[in-house]
Parts: C-alpha cells; structure tokens; sequence
C-alpha cells in the first residue's frame, strides 16, 4: 500500500516536471517565432517642414514628433528594432506616397480623417491635441472671442497659405483676408508691420514662434478657439503587425508616464495670455519684415 502511495507520488511528480517543461518549449518557441519577426530590423520614418513638429539645426533635428521619435527608439531597441531617420525634409503628399507603398512605415504628427483612414492606419491615441488660435499685437483694442467677431470687426485676417487653416478662413463668407505668406514667420513679421490686423495659426506653432521672440510682447493671443483637432501616428498599411503592436505600446508607456506631456510643454508658452520673452534654449529664427 506504501508503495503504491510512493509510486503515484512519483507518477505526479514526473507528470508535472513534464507539463512544465512542454509549457517552457511552448513559450520559448513563441516567444523566439515573434522575435525572430521583429529582430533585428530597421523601420523608417520620415520628417516634414513644418514647425515645432520637425525644426532643422544647425547639428540635425529638433522638435515634438523628433523627440518622440527619439523616445520610441529608446524603447523599441529594447526589441532589436532600430527607427532610421531622415537626413531631409519631404513634401507631404510624397510622404503619404511612400507610406502607401511601404517604403516608409510611419509618420509621426498626422492629421486624421475618414479619408486617409480608408488607406492608412492610426495610434490607438492621439499624440496630442491642437487649437487653431488667432493671435494680434499687444495695443490691439478688438478682443476676438469667435469667427464670428473675426467676421463682424472687417480686419485684415491671414494665415500660411495652403494650410487647412487658410482654407478655413477662405471658406468663410464676409471675412477681410489679407495677404496670406508662405510661413509663419513671415506671417507675424506682417502682423508686427501692420499689414494685417489678427494672424490665424495652430496654437502649437504660436506658441513656439512667440517663445522665442526677443520682442515676444508686442503680440497677444486672443480668447477665440476657432477649431480643435489632434495629431496622431500614422502608419503604412504593409507596416508588420507584430512592429506596430509594439510601437502602441512603447507610445501608451510614453503616455502613462507623461513624456510626450513633457515634450509638448516644452514648446508652449506657460502663460498664454501674457506673452514673455522665453530663456529655453530652443531652436531660433529670424522674422524678415
């Protein structure tokens, strides 16, 4: 009977020292057919003109969707996966063209709408949000709480040609449009000659303007919010699943622990109703009048 008792022990024994290592091959050969998919692989990514998304130094890149990007690489080379940049800027319209034939796999900082949606795919979150603002100089007497008052106070209005924003403005009936320039930059220098009345513009791009101004006081943002939209990360359809299921979590763990937070903070004002001179040391430009 004692022996019997010994040898169904033994039996027990034997039948779970098996089942754990068949769940050990188990794991480890799923774990080595993922990573074996992933390893050891370049994903490239490439960078618009336009600012504080992608800013162009004097030694490389700077910028909200750069500094993401160089966050991404930190936590994706944990899996043998290496994001390649640019050494230049491309059109957008070539950016969506190499996303849809897969020879890029994602774009950091897109918008997203229902048409690109039936192409391309989208982070599970938005990057972070944006406000379409209308800024004026600091004497102005108007205060611009809609499109509305925009309308009704017949001021020269303007934004960077081309953009949804001046399409937008172009859009509305009865509004004073101004000379619309090629840049924000120029589009401020405007401003500050009195060549237009209020500049229309993103608030992420305002901000990073006016934060870097030496003469940052002679503008005031005004309380109107036109319209409010997010960025988001949009990748290639041919992109490899298994790659972008970990770019959703290496972004959700930038999320969580407030990184991309961090970054977008870095290029806003702190108080945007009272426009100071910033000492960050971001990248600088010229306003040519």
């Amino acid at each position: 009977m004692k022996q019997t008792s010994m040898n169904v022990k033994k039996h027990r024994l034997r039948s779970n020292y098996q089942t754990t290592i068949a769940c050990f091959f188990s794991v480890f050969f799923t774990w080595s057919a993922f990573s074996t998919s992933v390893a050891a692989r370049d994903i490239k990514t490439e960078f618009q003109d336009v600012q504080p998304k992608y800013i162009k130094t004097e030694t490389g890149y700077a910028g909200i969707c750069v500094e993401i990007i160089d966050e991404l690489r930190k936590g994706l080379s944990r899996y043998g996966l290496n994001i390649v940049s640019p050494e230049s800027f491309t059109p957008p319209i070539r950016i969506r063209s190499h996303l849809a034939e897969g020879s890029f796999d994602f774009h950091c900082g897109a918008a997203r709408n229902k048409a690109r949606e039936k192409t391309f795919g989208f982070s599970e979150k938005p990057l972070y949000s944006i406000s379409t603002i209308v800024v004026g100089r600091a004497d102005e007497t108007l205060t611009i709480h809609s499109m509305d008052d925009l309308v009704k106070s017949q001021a020269a209005v303007s934004s960077v040609r081309g953009t949804n924003t001046a399409k937008l403005l172009s859009s509305r009936d009865g509004l004073l449009l101004g000379p619309m320039p090629s840049e924000s930059e120029s589009g401020l220098a405007m401003l500050k000659n009195e060549r237009i009345r209020f500049f229309v513009y993103h608030d992420l791009g305002i901000h990073w303007l006016l934060k870097k101004m030496d003469r940052a006081r002679i503008f005031r943002i005004q309380p109107a919010v036109l319209r409010q939209y997010s960025h988001w990360m949009m990748y290639s359809p041919r992109l490899d699943p298994d790659i972008r299921q970990l770019i959703e979590k290496e972004l959700e763990r930038l999320h969580n622990s407030k990184v991309i937070k961090e970054i977008i903070n870095r290029y806003r004002l702190k108080a945007p109703r009272k426009i100071r001179t910033s000492k960050t040391a971001l990248p600088s430009f010229k306003i040519e009048a």
